[in-house]
């Protein structure tokens, strides 16, 4: 028995040593990413400032110390790798960096909106009409916690919920609410909703609901980004 215990002393003295070994060895090294508008697109001074202000606030929940340059309508990201980001790896980070975080509230169901979603007439609400997001622990009579998330529309955007929720009730319809090209819920609208706030339930765990969260709140990119190697 003793050198059983023995044996998993030493196993997990490895363990530590060898992470602390992976680590050390990005010690000093940075993440670089340079970022280009889609298809040549040529963004405004205004549309551009927006973007580097919205990457530039994703950046800095990997590394307070990360710089964000422009350069010929390339934005440059220098991000320091850490004891935090040292294992994220370049691709999930240009994934979370150039996410357009485009949210919309849509007609129909998942195969309905999926068309309705090119189509203005067929949008409900877009980020812009979010006044507030968050996440919500929900903890059932049966010990199960549940997380979903928390909107508040601003006035335009209450306006703009109560009246389609109305319409909708009227023969159950469905609303599906999509983050880019990823469908969050469906849910059917039995009633009106007039008081600007809904509350989304899914399959979602703490780490979603905050991502989801973290996504909306820093904003909408104004244009798409590609990856310059």
């Amino acid at each position: 028995m003793k050198k059983i215990i023995a044996l998993l002393l030493c196993c997990m003295v490895l363990f530590v040593a060898c992470k602390e070994e992976k680590f050390e060895g990005y010690q000093g090294k940075h993440y670089i990413l340079t970022f280009a508008p889609e298809n040549d697109y040529t963004p405004t001074q205004e549309q551009t400032d927006k973007e580097v202000e919205i990457i530039t606030s994703r950046a800095a929940l990997y590394s307070a110390a990360a710089k964000v340059t422009v350069n010929n309508k390339q934005i440059s990201v220098d991000i320091p790798k850490d004891s935090t980001n040292w294992f994220l790896g370049e691709k999930l980070l240009t994934e979370k960096l150039a996410k357009n975080a485009r949210l919309l509230f849509v007609e129909g169901n998942a195969e309905e909106s999926s068309l309705n979603k090119e189509n203005p007439e067929k949008i409900i609400l877009e980020n812009e009409d979010v006044e507030t997001i968050s996440p919500v622990e929900i903890n059932g009579k049966d010990g199960d916690t549940q997380y979903v998330l928390s909107f508040v529309f601003d006035e335009e955007g209450k306006k703009k919920f109560a009246d389609s929720t109305t319409e909708l009730a009227k023969n159950n319809g469905k609303i599906s609410i999509w983050l880019d090209d990823v469908i969050l819920a469906v849910f059917t609208v039995n009633t009106p909703l007039l008081d600007g706030k809904t509350y989304v339930t899914g399959n979602f765990t703490a780490e979603t609901v905050m991502g989801i969260v973290t996504e909306i709140n820093t904003g909408t990119l104004p244009y798409a980004l590609k990856v310059v190697k």
